[in-house]
């Protein structure tokens, strides 16, 4: 089995039609004005809009369009940001259980510190019983695939401990 999770993976076997349109709302309500504001017209081309007509759009409207445009590759920074900054808003509850779980020190679900012990992937493993009593195993897996993806970029181990554990999360 794969264990490689990309934007658009996570996307299509994780996440329901309903959470794909959370994400993407949620990026359009809590994205850093900045992101936003370079999201425009990237949606407006895959979208073939004037950007101002998407810059005017109400951020329901964006998200909709977002989610009608999900195999679309210029979308693919989007929606990886858009997967962080739904967990950083919506999910916070579980991050910092996951976090606390795994030894790492660490602010309503917010890493802190620069240095902290990295959990081993075993040890990782060993508390996941423990999180599905708490959360919901498709929102663990989602997390897992998405901490993987966006923390894997600085650090692989991120990737290396997490990744393995989602399939099997995920009921595959």
């Amino acid at each position: 089995m794969d264990n490689t999770w990309t934007t658009r993976r996570i996307l299509t076997e994780l996440c329901s039609p309903e959470q794909r349109q959370d994400i993407a709302a949620c990026f359009w309500r809590h994205a850093t004005p900045e992101a936003r504001r370079n999201a425009v017209p990237i949606l407006a081309n895959a979208i073939r809009f004037r950007a101002q007509k998407v810059k005017d759009a109400p951020p329901s409207k964006k998200a909709a369009w977002t989610v009608s445009r999900l195999h679309d590759p210029e979308l693919v920074t989007l929606w990886t940001e858009a997967l962080a900054v739904f967990h950083l808003t919506e999910r916070r509850p579980l991050m910092a259980a996951c976090l606390g779980a795994w030894g790492v020190p660490n602010e309503d679900g917010i890493v802190e510190v620069e240095e902290y012990p990295f959990p081993e992937p075993a040890a990782l493993e060993a508390t996941i019983p423990a999180l599905t009593e708490q959360f919901p195993a498709r929102d663990l897996a989602i997390y897992l695939a998405t901490a993987g993806l966006v923390m894997g970029h600085d650090d692989p181990r991120w990737r290396e401990a997490t990744w393995p554990i989602v399939g099997t999360l995920a009921g595959g």
